[in-house]
């Protein structure tokens, strides 16, 4: 498997498209560390005068998480082809997708999430390819590692809390780490990323929808030890 011909770089000039073309355009600004794909999550700041999806009131600066085919990790069929990689690619995409306009019925909730714009075409400009992407409001926060286990703890029960009204609105996470998590100054849990392995009642077994509950449940179990821990460098 070739790796990705182009870099999500800043400078980088990129293009989200929807069903009936362009929709926006703008400028790579920083690459973010969000969970373990970090290049394919990048921060963009738009130009000025464009149209913009109907309701749809967007900020100067928005995030890109790009599902990119050639830097997806397929751990259950590491030598999948391209094509299989493109198809779980888009699914994941659009699991993340309904995912959070799922969670976004509920204002406690969306209070914990990103603010989500949509799926487009994301395409950097010197690149023949174009990837689905969604589109995510910026989030302000630490990620929550080296806490004192008293204050481990207590994000860890806020997070409990958290996942039981998603699991109320039909939706579990499935991959609960720290790394998938923000803190702010206080180290309360503020926000929770990464939804593309979530399963949705409405799109899975019931079986299926309590299994993946059960593991958020489960994760909770050590999470506390992994955030009194110091991060791992990359």
């Amino acid at each position: 498997m070739k790796t990705a011909r182009f870099s999500y770089d800043e400078g980088r000039n990129v293009t989200l498209s929807g069903d009936k073309g362009i929709v926006l355009s703008g400028q790579i600004t920083k690459q973010l560390r969000l969970g373990v794909n970090r290049c394919q999550v990048v921060q963009i700041k738009l130009l000025a005068g464009l149209r913009t999806p109907t309701g749809v009131n967007l900020p100067n600066v928005v995030v890109a998480k790009v599902y990119d085919p050639y830097l997806l990790r397929i751990s259950w069929n590491p030598k999948a082809t391209l094509e299989e990689r493109i198809e779980y690619a888009a699914e994941i995409c659009h699991t993340e997708a309904a995912a959070c306009e799922t969670l976004g019925v509920n204002a406690e909730v969306r209070k914990r999430l990103a603010p989500f714009y949509g799926v487009y075409k994301f395409k950097v400009n010197e690149d023949s390819e174009e990837y689905y992407a969604i589109l995510l409001g910026f989030c302000e926060g630490r990620s929550p590692y080296g806490l004192s286990q008293i204050i481990a703890n207590k994000v860890v029960e806020q997070l409990r809390d958290f996942l039981n009204q998603c699991h109320a609105l039909g939706v579990a996470h499935c991959d609960i780490k720290a790394h998938n998590l923000f803190v702010n100054d206080d180290s309360d849990f503020v926000f929770l990323f990464d939804w593309a392995f979530a399963a949705l009642s409405s799109a899975v077994s019931a079986n299926s929808f309590i299994e993946g509950c059960k593991s958020d449940i489960r994760a909770l179990k050590t999470l506390a030890m992994y955030m009194t821990e110091e991060p791992e460098t990359s």
